[in-house]
Parts: structure tokens; C-alpha cells; sequence
């Protein structure tokens, strides 16, 4: 089993928002250690703040996260950008529009995925090699 901590929201480490995060991701972290050897902690939360600045990112804010992912789906689909041009434009370090993950934290978590399931079917199929011999 994984659990997976939650991304950032917003660019401003120091926000509430990203306080809770940070509580609700230390949570899910403890959980995880006490769910045994078959119980994987997925660190998005530390990931995604580790690519925050330190000071002055922007904080979560509804209507230029609305306005940012709208102007997304132009960037995407009519303008056939890549999004980290989009993210480096809007100088963001973990998402691209406060909310939904930039690329390299997509990346991240997408190769914490594969790590996790070639490891969970290589211990699965020795468990049943184990529990099969005849």
C-alpha cells in the first residue's frame, strides 16, 4: 500500500494553506511508518516545498489560480507551449497555475509511482513463488 502526502498549494511556503499541508503530509508520513514493511510514504508535500523559493512565493489565491488555468488550456492546446516555459513565464517552482503540478513535480511523482509498483510486483511474485511450492 502507498500513501501519498499532499502537493503544495500555492508557491508561498510560509502560507497556511502549506502549514496545513505540512501537518496534514507529517500525518501521512507517521501512518505510513506504523502501516509496517508493506506501507510505502510517497514524500509529494517535501518534493513540491523543496521547490518553492523561501521566501515571497505567491500564495494560493482562487481567481489568479482560475485565470492561470484557464489561459493553461489555451498554452496547451491552441499554443502547443511546453509547460515549463508556461511555469518558468509565471515563475512558479512546483506548480503551474498554484494548484496542478509543474513537470518536474509530475515527473517526481510519476517515477515514486514506478518505483513502487515494480518493487510491490517483484515482492508479489516472490511471495507467491513462496506460498505456490509444491
Amino acid at each position: 500500500m502507498a500513501l501519498i502526502s499532499p502537493p503544495v498549494l500555492g508557491e508561498d511556503v510560509n502560507s497556511a494553506a502549506n502549514q496545513r499541508a505540512r501537518a496534514f503530509a507529517e500525518t501521512v508520513q507517521r501512518i505510513a511508518a506504523d502501516g509496517g514493511e508493506r506501507c510505502t510514504y510517497f514524500p509529494l508535500f517535501e518534493r513540491t516545498c523543496a521547490e518553492l523559493p523561501k521566501t515571497g512565493g505567491a500564495p494560493y489565491d482562487g481567481v489568479r489560480f482560475f485565470y492561470w488555468l484557464c489561459l493553461l488550456c489555451f498554452d496547451i492546446h491552441v499554443f502547443k507551449r511546453d509547460l515549463s516555459d508556461v511555469q518558468r513565464e509565471r515563475k512558479l517552482g512546483a506548480t503551474l497555475d498554484l494548484v496542478h503540478l509543474g513537470p518536474k513535480a509530475a515527473n517526481n511523482l510519476a517515477a515514486m509511482t514506478a518505483a513502487f509498483v515494480m518493487t510491490t510486483v517483484q515482492d508479489d511474485l516472490v511471495l507467491a513463488a513462496t506460498c505456490c511450492e509444491v
